[in-house]
Formats: C-alpha cells, sequence, structure tokens
C-alpha cells in the first residue's frame, strides 16, 4: 500500500499551543505557519494581479490555481486576488481573530492568529461579516468578511490583499514587514473553491 505524500511535509510542527509558548506578544512563533488548509476567496478569481492589467478581464478568473502566480515584492508583502465584488472571504486557517476593524489605508481587515503564532490578513474587504470580533476562535472556512475595494491603499480596484507574518498586527508586535510570500501555502489550496 503506497501512502501519498503530504504537500506540507517539510513544514515543522509547530511546538507551541494556541495561547502558549515564548515569544513576543506572549504567543510563541514557529519558524513557519499553520499551513491553511482553505483558500480565502471562495468563488472565480484570479490571484497575482498586482500590476497585471488582464487580471481585470472575468473571462481569466478559475475555481483552481491554472492563472495563479505570485505578486508577492518587498513593497507588496502579500499576494493580491481579483474577484467580483462581494464574493465571500473566509479564514483559511483555524484559529483566534486578533483584528477586526477599518483602517485608512487597509480598509475593512481581519487578522486570524495561528496556532504558531502567524497571522493571516485579509484587507480591502466590502464588509466584515457578523460576529467576526476580537478574541473569536474559528474554524477555518468561517465567512470572515466580502471581497470589496475599501482602503485607500486598494487604489479603487476590487480585489482581497492577503498576507501571512509572524507577531500580532499593530503595537510593539507590529512585524508586516516581516511577511512572507503566501503563494506557495495558497496554491496547494487553490482548487475547487468555487464549489
Amino acid at each position: 500500500m503506497s501512502t501519498c505524500k503530504d504537500p506540507y511535509d517539510g513544514i515543522p510542527v509547530c511546538p507551541f499551543g494556541p495561547d502558549g509558548g515564548g515569544g513576543r506578544g506572549g504567543g510563541g512563533t514557529c519558524g513557519k505557519p499553520t499551513p491553511p488548509t482553505v483558500f480565502p476567496v471562495r468563488g472565480l478569481h484570479k490571484t497575482g494581479i498586482f500590476n497585471d492589467a488582464p487580471s481585470s478581464n472575468p473571462a481569466l478568473w478559475t475555481c483552481g490555481n491554472a492563472n495563479s502566480r505570485s505578486d508577492f515584492n518587498s513593497t507588496h508583502i502579500g499576494n493580491d486576488i481579483k474577484a467580483a465584488e462581494g464574493t465571500p472571504v473566509v479564514a483559511s486557517v483555524a484559529g483566534t481573530v486578533k483584528q477586526s476593524s477599518f483602517g485608512t489605508g487597509e480598509g475593512y481587515r481581519v487578522a486570524v492568529v495561528d496556532a504558531c503564532g502567524w497571522t493571516h490578513y485579509s484587507m480591502h474587504l466590502h464588509h466584515i461579516a457578523a460576529g467576526i470580533a476580537v478574541g473569536v476562535k474559528l474554524n477555518a472556512s468561517t465567512i470572515i468578511g466580502h471581497v470589496g475595494k475599501t482602503g485607500a491603499n486598494a487604489n479603487g480596484v476590487v480585489h482581497l490583499h492577503h498576507s501571512i507574518y509572524p507577531g500580532l498586527p499593530g503595537g510593539d508586535d507590529d512585524r508586516y514587514s516581516e511577511g512572507i510570500n503566501p503563494h506557495p501555502y495558497l496554491f496547494v489550496v487553490e482548487n475547487n473553491v468555487c464549489d
């Protein structure tokens, strides 16, 4: 009997629980985030739209990763996902809501901290879903909001900006600039998102 290799086999299991460990802010942070189990945008989409005019053509959007690419770079810490305004956005991992608010640049944003202390951050939401508030524990697939274009950094373009970074958002634990490219993680779960 053969065993299939899990795409995350190379990622070490986090030694910390959801509320324990050493590290800043009272929570531990592993070397790697908890891998997303669900793609955050639950509808037709195209990932990697930064400076990509064809992404505005819905004929190029899919329910999978056929046209997916990364648009992460030193000035764009995350991936942009183009989808129709109002498309549901879900938590890509189980965790605790550490931010659910409006920011001038980010617009409506939700930050979910996983069991390893990494933040999975969604911004430019049209609105935040009812019941999504700081301290709420979520399962992956819980609707946290809907795709929009809020905040100055959206530049009027309807899309979701998704980032993964160590630590917590804001204050002394603001480590957003240390964010990693989420694309290798998201690409694995970017299939059948329209189901």
